[in-house]
């Protein structure tokens, strides 16, 4: 594990963060019909070689996830606690090939999620990304008021 300019936390091909990729953000749902969306999106991520930056807590985000990491573009990971000493073997495959980076603003020793984590994740991949493709949003909740102002284009693939 290695330690980036401004306390960032990384896994992995660090290049990666300098390369222009799309944030995916959601909102948590079970929902069967999000989820297939989502996860026809990221395949099609994958065809098309697009580089992304998301999370992969549950629902969408791991769905979404998941997809990437079977497919061959960039991903770059970013977790709402610290970096785990021990890494998924998947994700230590991927590390070494250069094309996954896990990154945490979080201090190793933070082993959970909060919902002030969650926020900073999502600000964080915000902020690195071209554009953004949101998953699902709820109306009231964190993610609405996170891209209440966003930087760069969003489409939206749910409802």
């Amino acid at each position: 594990m290695q330690r980036c300019g401004s306390g960032l936390y990384a896994v992995g091909n660090t290049y990666l963060l300098k390369i222009p990729v799309v944030g995916f953000l959601s909102s948590f749902t079970s929902d069967h019909a999000v989820l297939r969306t989502c996860c026809r999106w990221a395949l099609s991520q994958g065809e098309a070689g697009h580089g992304v930056i998301c999370g992969n807590l549950r629902g969408p985000e791991k769905v979404v996830f998941d997809a990437l990491l079977a497919g061959i573009q960039p991903v770059i990971l970013v977790l709402a606690s610290g970096i785990p000493e021990a890494l998924p073997g998947a994700w230590m495959e991927e590390i070494g090939r250069g094309r996954l980076l896990v990154v945490s603003p979080f201090d190793p020793k933070i082993s959970m999620h909060t919902r002030q984590g969650l926020t900073l994740r999502d600000a964080f991949i915000i902020q690195h990304c071209a554009s953004i493709v949101v998953g699902y949003e709820r109306s009231e909740g964190s993610l609405s008021r996170a891209l209440d102002c966003p930087p760069c284009d969003l489409v939206y693939l749910c409802g």
